[in-house]
Formats: C-alpha cells, structure tokens, sequence
C-alpha cells in the first residue's frame, strides 16, 4: 500500500488512475464538492473520506450528500469547524447528522481525534454513505456521558464510533453513566479527565449535600422517636388514671397525676420503644445524645411534682 499525497486542492482524473481510496481536506464549499463528486465517479476510487472545514449549515450539507449519493463511490463527509492541535481520546466529542443540523456553532475538533476518526471512516460500514457533524462537547454534554460510558465498558475505537453514530446501544447502561459523571465517580484511564481544582469542587459539594441529607434524616428519625415516646407516655398515664378513677383511689386530679407520674411512665414508654422492631438494634447514637437534653425538659414541662388539694 502506498500513499501520494495531491499538490492541488483536488487532484487531476490522471493522478486518480489506480487510486482506491481518496482522503480529501476541503473548505466548506459546496462547488469543490460537487467537482469531487464528478472526479470519482470518472475514476477507480472506491472509498472516498471527505473532511469539509469550516461552518456548514444544513442546506449546503444536504447539497454535498445529494452530489456524493449520485455517485457509486461509497463516501463519508465530515464536517467540523476548525481542525486543533490536541491528542486524541483527551477531550469528548459528538456526531451530529450534517443534513439534519443547523450550523455546528462554531466548535472545533482535536487533530489526532479528527485523524483517528478518518482512520475508522475507512473500515467501518456503518459511516459509509453518511454525512457528519462532530465537535468537541463539554465534559457534562450527553454526548460525553456516553462516550465515558463507552470507553469505561471497553469498547474499542471502532465500536465506540459505531455507538455513537448507531445511537443509545445500551440505555441502563448510559443511565448509570450519567448519574455516575452526576456524582462524580468512575473516572477511569481513557475517560475525559477534570481538573485537580474541578474534582475537590466538585467533591466538596458532594460530600456538603451528602452531609445536609444526613443531617436531615436524623433530625426527622429524632422527632418520630419523639413524639412517638410521648404518644406512649400520655397513653400510659390515661389507662392508669382512668383505672385508678374506677377503682375508687379518685380524689386527685389528672393534671396532678399526670405530673406525679410522668417520669416514671416515660421511662417506661423509652424501654417500650426500645424493645419493638424499630427500637434498641435500631438505636443510634444521636437518639441517645438527644435524650440526655430532651428528657430533663420533657419532665420539667409534663413532670414537674404537684400536691392535689384533696391530699
């Protein structure tokens, strides 16, 4: 195999005599197209990879895919604004069908990423006959969180341009993905890399909600423990005085008793908690800390000792 590179933007029918594959660079022009188009129908090319710089909108696009498809050469455009210095596999891109999009907003591609793209155009079926957009795209773009994802299940180059431009291949899996880059795990040797400075951000806002989730779930598994031991603690008292009432002890008032009573009974309803499938093994920590403050003001606000008038 041998490569011959052209002099001219586009070489001459001669100079394509024994050609079977054409890699073109190209300014967006939808006329250059069309000659090329003309060129290698007129020739023995078989394979021809167009790579068109420079903002193209849809109208244009859709005229080069017309041109191309009229031809029997089998053909990839791509499409991309300003070709970088950049490594491949560094910063994450996206396909875009040509024909379907507007303009591509002015975004650039990195040059080994744009060459190892060329290279997959070159053997892989599916871009065949197509017309692409691609663009590097920001870390938190759809398109990355699936490229991430791609990468991090170990598809090969030409598998991950394969999903990209055939779509979702696997949706759970691009789920998980997603919520991973949400809380940013996972990222793994190949993948696009933050910053040192991102990371311990972005981990420091983590790590703050994660703490405020927590912070609120005790608070509230604190107040049901609460006013569910409290609930127990008047209920108790009820029978009880009730029970004494009947059995002809009256002579002290409710209020009194209650007051006489209510160490005694909540202590009781804290072991009866205790003791239900919500209670000791369940126990944390914080319950325990909260008891040593909230019980003293329960027995000074409901416990306080009173004499009844009878007595």
């Amino acid at each position: 195999m041998t490569f011959v590179q052209s002099e001219a933007p586009l070489p001459t029918a001669a100079q394509l005599e024994g050609v079977n594959t054409w890699v073109a660079r190209i300014s967006a022009d939808v006329g250059l197209v069309q000659q090329l188009a003309i060129l290698s129908s007129g020739s023995c090319v078989q394979n021809v990879v167009l790579l068109v710089e420079g903002i193209l909108s849809s109208e244009n696009a859709e005229a080069m895919h017309t041109a191309l498809s009229a031809t029997s050469v089998d053909f990839t455009l791509l499409n991309y604004a300003e070709m970088v210095d950049g490594p491949e596999g560094e910063t994450p891109f996206r396909f875009l069908n040509a024909t379907d999009s507007s303009e591509i907003d002015g975004t650039v591609i990195n040059k080994d990423e744009l060459m190892r793209l060329m290279a997959v155009c070159l053997s892989l079926d599916k871009t065949r006959g197509r017309s692409l957009s691609v663009k590097n795209v920001a870390n938190d773009d759809s398109g990355a969180i699936w490229l991430r994802a791609l990468r991090q299940k170990g598809f090969s180059r030409i598998q991950e341009v394969d999903a990209l431009i055939g779509g979702y291949v696997d949706v759970h899996y691009y789920e998980r993905a997603r919520d991973a880059q949400i809380k940013f795990k996972g990222i793994r040797e190949g993948s696009v890399k933050l910053t040192p400075e991102e990371l311990a951000i972005k981990a420091a806002a983590d790590k703050r909600e994660q703490r405020k989730q927590r912070i609120e779930t005790m608070k509230r598994e604190i107040k049901e423990r609460q006013e569910d031991i409290l609930k127990r603690t008047f209920k108790a008292l009820a029978v009880a005085y009730n029970d004494r009432k009947y059995s002809g002890k009256g002579g002290m008032d409710e209020n009194v008793f209650n007051r006489n009573n209510f160490a005694d009974f909540m202590e009781d309803a804290i072991r009866m908690w205790d003791s239900t499938v919500n209670g000791r093994k369940n126990r944390q920590s914080y319950h325990t800390d909260s008891d040593q403050v909230w019980i003293p003001e329960m027995i000074e606000k409901y416990g306080k000792k009173e004499k009844s008038i009878a007595e």
